[in-house]
């Protein structure tokens, strides 16, 4: 652990999303505004990703739009990545925020010591849930809560 460092960064994710976005626009990449990703393109030799169908322009026309590196960050449960595939392993955590931001009246606290339990109370019982939660502070009184939990 001595090799990591002793603070953390927060961002919110709209912001973090707009600086990849510029950062892959300044890279070459070309941003495809208001269109569907509707599934992957394979090349018919090798069954590699070579790019994505989508649909453009008002009258949302499939396009397949190729490209040298193929990013799929729109989350697991999407139609391009349930098309290639790869499914959840239920033995590992899954993660969300939720929600995903709230004010804190305490955010001028210098310390924050959260506890948080997760239960399933369907039946009016505490039933509690394997998992963890983390709660980070983003400043200006703003913060977020990460749920990791098993199914």
């Amino acid at each position: 652990l001595s090799a990591y460092p002793d603070y953390g960064l927060v961002r919110k994710r709209a912001d973090f999303d707009e600086l990849l976005v510029r950062q892959a626009e300044k890279a070459g990449a070309r941003l495809y505004d208001r269109c569907n990703v509707s599934g992957p393109v394979l090349d018919d030799r090798t069954g590699r990703t070579v790019g994505v169908t989508a649909r453009l322009g008002q009258d949302k026309r499939p396009v397949p739009l190729r490209a040298p590196l193929v990013v799929a960050a729109d989350g697991n449960s999407t139609r391009p990545s349930l098309a290639l595939g790869p499914h959840r392993r239920q033995d590992r955590p899954t993660g969300a925020p939720y929600p995903p931001y709230f004010h804190s009246p305490r955010h001028h606290h210098h310390y924050l010591q959260p506890s948080l339990e997760l239960c399933d109370n369907r039946d009016r019982q505490k039933h509690p849930l394997p998992g963890s939660g983390r709660l980070f502070a983003m400043g200006a009184g703003t913060s977020t809560v990460r749920l990791r939990t098993l199914t």
